[in-house]
């Protein structure tokens, strides 16, 4: 399994004295391999595996909000598109209409 990268506010790390042999999330010591192997996130905090995957887990929003998100996206490059058009629709009114104008004057 790939480690878990994302690196949004995690639990505190303990003081610098013990923090190189157990998690931080239940103070356990962490494995070399198996489920409670060491896991380093990008920012540099280690935890062991299970526990960061369980908070992580914990902290992501719910699978709607994720739908919701991608629908209000999805709106609003519709919407932009739609305005895109609009003006380019009234750029070319106004340069017909000038060029009208030009040809009575």
């Amino acid at each position: 399994q790939p480690l878990p990268t994302a690196c949004a506010p995690a639990p505190p790390p303990c003081g610098e004295e013990g923090e190189g042999d157990s998690c931080t999330i239940c103070f356990e010591a962490w494995t070399a391999a198996g489920e409670h192997r060491l896991s380093a996130l990008r920012c540099g905090h280690l935890f062991g595996f299970t526990c960061i995957q369980r908070w992580l887990k914990a902290r992501a929003p719910p699978a709607s909000v994720h739908r919701s998100l991608e629908q209000e996206q999805s709106l609003r490059r519709k919407a932009e598109l739609e305005s895109a058009q609009y003006k380019l629709k009234l750029q070319v009114v106004a340069n017909k209409y000038g060029r009208a104008q030009e040809e009575l004057q």
